[in-house]
């Protein structure tokens, strides 16, 4: 499963639709599979061996980086993503 975003290669820090895409890295999508799953920043930090400070940064530059706000909306991502890498 991969989940990518688009950026401007002259300005990084603004996203657009554009070829150059920005996966998710594997600890990433890690969490996301795990925000999906409806664990709590605690219990992904206790999970992982990480503080919950470290899962609260993760998580914002998932939302970041696939231009989403709430779990809710993660959720919905994981399980699309998750339905098309298993159609391929």
């Amino acid at each position: 499963m991969t989940l990518s975003v688009s950026v401007d290669s002259e300005n990084p820090n603004e996203v657009r639709d554009a070829p150059q895409r920005r996966p998710l890295t594997q600890r990433e999508m890690l969490i996301a599979r795990l925000v999906a799953s409806g664990r709590t920043n605690r219990r992904i930090a206790e999970h992982l061996g990480l503080s919950v400070r470290t899962i609260d940064a993760h998580i914002s530059r998932i939302y970041k980086k696939v231009r989403i706000h709430t779990r809710a909306e993660l959720s919905v991502l994981v399980a699309s993503a998750s339905l098309a890498s298993r159609s391929e």
